[in-house]
């Protein structure tokens, strides 16, 4: 076994408490490598507003990648960007370069890209880069890796960017210095990185290129190899989508979450340390998941186990315990989590005739709901959503009919229906029999998308002909026993005065609705929020306790629930706490066993004290039935003959053998300080390995419980110690004495 448990002892002794203790650290002196992952943000107005968002890449550790594309707050025609520097330092690092591509909104169309030199060379500045040499809406990042060349590292580095005008040539004179901004950098990454200014081009107004770069600093001595190790992977679904917020529990080297790009890390592991990697909570409920870099051995499993810091080598499969589980890497800890989806069925386009005409013409075979003009209520028939949008715009009456693709989600119930209910200061939809708030005013760009996991069932609308534009609210609804997943924006999916008809893609319904409004063109465009719909399980508590054989309870002993659902089989895990106590959720009617899988001492026995009377001997609980809390009986030689009638008391009791039942011996020390009646004690057992408290008794009585890692004071009482004068060199000497001869030493070891 690589991990040792220790047998926890007590002391008990007459007249002293504690062992003193300390932390130490180690300062390893090496020089690591700089890396770290960039931002971009974008703004106008010569950079005082309409600020976008952020778009970071990913970390250099994890081998770099595509930031998301960072636009303004109007996703047009930006005029400044900046760049956000976040560091880190990491052994062995890697060579990186910092590359840049723009795109118009509309298209996305992005083309290539230009990349600076690498890090590990100097860095340097990146060729210019435009959208057909006329200013585009959105840039993203990109960092590149590779393996540093032998014998280099990044001691420094920062990054800049720059905008220059084309002129309306291609892009050539984006290389004319009259036409360029200038150069702003971000800190050094040695100075904790940090903002660069705003960059835009020479007049700060719509830049139609630009450049970035990078300035490096580069070693020639190799790092020392670290006392610490980083270890790290990424969750994605079944889609390759990273999935944010995702944690994961680390065993003996603690905890981690996903940020939004799926990546997680854990950093000073120390090297040699056992660990695992297990996903706690942070996914939706009712999905399955594989820990796909795990050793052949291991090859369909839901987590790692015993992995060691910094060892990185498979030993093989020939061996049937823990040693077949180490991978040949601290990195690449990945996990894909299949997502069940939900299917849409009995879908159609609007079939009842309002007297607004057909839509057929536009392919959305059925009836309009409004007519120009005209106020619109509509909500999907049943307990079917809207997964799509039809609409006809008519340039005369600058306005448009709708009609709406319903569709029901694998036999869900619509549960909660409410129209928003929320005031955003545009008035009450109450008068058209929708009761709530408008979501947006007139000529307003608005974005909505329903709170929780409820998604669009239904709309309603209302007409001004003097604005000629529309106000909107929506009908949200959840789907009993399921939520949304994997959601995103459509982009526009119409132009203003042109007809439109888009269906969500694959099983995607509508959930969230952007829109924008031309006075010019008096019409709107129109940008969906589409989901799936995963089906959710539903989950309860389990819960039990673990004692040794005295009767105290065990923390930290590792209890492993195997869960099943849908035919699929996950492991989870949790720690008892001091108290001895754990719990942890199972799917309702579905299987599941409870074991305990480490954490007590070597050579212990367990024994599953609640088991049902036909499996009394068991150390484990097996084929237990979620929520049916019933024992059926003996008379089954199978499975049914283990179901207990709780979903609690999943207790064990674990018999610790006693290898040692010597007392230790003990040495009693202290001083005493000049002033005081108080005097600190110290102890020491021959056999420290397992002692975890000790205890003060004096005359009998018991005075204090104390850790054994910490030292004690004590003021003796006068009955104890009398006639003693303080200050004085002879008291302690006295005084111990004195409480050794009215105190009862007891040394004794206690399992």
């Amino acid at each position: 076994m690589r991990e040792k448990i220790s047998t926890k002892r007590i002391l008990v002794l007459g007249v002293f408490v504690l062992f003193g203790s300390f932390w130490f650290s180690i300062q390893v002196s090496a020089e690591n490598s700089y890396g770290g992952r960039i931002g971009i943000q974008l703004s106008d107005h010569s950079c005082t507003s309409q600020f976008g968002d952020i778009k970071y890449t990913p970390w250099t550790f994890y081998g770099g990648g595509w930031s998301g594309w960072a636009s303004d707050s109007n996703n047009k025609d930006p005029d400044c960007a900046r760049l956000k520097l976040e560091p880190e330092y990491f052994s062995p690092g890697k060579d990186f370069r910092l590359c840049i591509q723009v795109a118009n909104y509309n298209s996305y169309y992005a083309g290539g890209f230009e990349c600076t030199p690498w890090a590990s060379e100097g860095g340097g500045e990146a060729n210019w880069w435009s959208y057909k040499g006329f200013h585009p809406d959105l840039a993203r990042l990109k960092i590149e890796t590779r393996d540093l060349p032998d014998n280099k590292y990044i001691k420094d580095y920062r990054v800049g960017i720059q905008g220059s005008e084309a002129g309306g040539t291609g892009f050539k004179e984006c290389w004319y210095s009259s036409h360029q901004g200038s150069v702003q950098y971000t800190p050094w990454a040695s100075e904790g990185g940090g903002w660069s200014e705003w960059a835009s081009d020479h007049d700060r107004k719509n830049p139609d290129c630009w450049k970035v770069y990078l300035e490096a600093q580069v070693g020639t001595t190799p790092p020392v190899s670290p006392k610490h190790v980083t270890i790290f992977g990424r969750v994605t679904d079944n889609n390759g989508n990273p999935i944010k917020g995702v944690n994961l529990d680390l065993c003996g080297a603690g905890s981690a979450t996903t940020d939004s790009n799926g990546y997680w890390e854990k950093r000073d592991v120390s090297s040699g340390s056992v660990f695992c990697v297990r996903i706690s909570s942070g996914i939706p409920s009712g999905s399955t998941v594989k820990a796909i870099n795990n050793t052949s051995c291991h090859s369909d499993a839901s987590t790692y186990e015993y992995q060691i810091a910094g060892e990185n080598k498979f030993i093989g499969c020939g061996y049937n315990d823990e040693r077949s589980w180490d991978r040949a890497s601290d990195s690449g800890y990945d996990f894909v989590v299949i997502i069940p989806i939900a299917e849409r069925e009995n879908c159609s386009w609007n079939q009842v005739d309002y007297g607004h005409g057909i839509s057929n013409g536009l392919g959305c075979t059925g009836y309009w709901i409004n007519n120009y003009d005209k106020d619109m209520n509509y909500i999907c028939p049943g307990n079917k959503v809207i997964a799509g949008v039809c609409s006809h715009h008519n340039s005369g009456k600058e306005d448009r009919k709708f009609n709406f693709y319903c569709c029901q989600i694998n036999n869900a119930t619509r549960i909660n229906g409410s129209w928003n209910q929320v005031d955003y200061g545009h008035g009450i939809s109450n008068g058209l029999g929708c009761t709530g708030y408008w979501i947006n005013g007139y000529d307003d760009e608005f974005t909505y998308i329903c709170p929780g996991n409820k998604v669009i069932a239904g709309v309603c609308s209302h007409h001004n002909s003097g604005k000629e534009d529309r106000k909107f609210n929506f009908y949200c609804v959840d789907l009993e026993n399921a939520e949304k997943t994997n959601c995103s924006w459509t982009g526009w999916v119409n132009d203003y005065d042109k007809d439109m008809n888009y269906i969500c893609p694959g099983n995607k319904v509508i959930a969230g609705v952007h829109s924008k409004h031309n006075n010019h063109k008096e019409d709107r465009k129109f940008d969906f929020y589409c989901c799936n719909i995963t089906p959710s399980v539903q989950e309860i508590w389990i819960s039990g306790r673990v004692k040794n054989n005295n009767g105290s309870p065990m923390s930290g002993v590792t209890i492993q629930i195997e869960r099943w659902h849908g035919g699929h089989q996950e492991f989870r895990y949790v720690n008892t706490d001091s108290s001895g106590k754990w719990r942890q959720k199972v799917y309702k009617g579905n299987r599941f066993a409870v074991r305990i899988s480490s954490g007590i001492p070597s050579g212990s026995t367990v024994k599953a004290i609640n088991n049902t009377s036909c499996h009394s001997d068991a150390s484990t609980y097996e084929y237990q039935i979620a929520g049916e809390n019933k024992f059926i009986g003996c008379g089954y030689n199978d499975e049914r003959s283990w179901d207990r009638a709780s979903d609690s008391g999943y207790d064990f009791v674990v018999i610790v053998p006693i290898t040692d039942t010597t007392p230790p011996s003990v040495s009693i020390s202290g001083d005493c300080p000049v002033g005081g009646g108080k005097f600190k004690f110290e102890a020491s057992a021959s056999d420290p390995s397992g002692i975890e408290k000790i205890e003060l008794w004096v005359n009998g009585e018991k005075k204090k419980v104390c850790d054994f890692r910490f030292q004690t004071r004590y003021s003796p009482k006068k009955n104890e110690a009398t006639n003693i004068r303080f200050n004085d060199y002879y008291f302690f000497s006295y005084l111990k004495d004195k409480l050794r001869r009215f105190s009862e030493v007891i040394l004794k070891r206690i399992i």
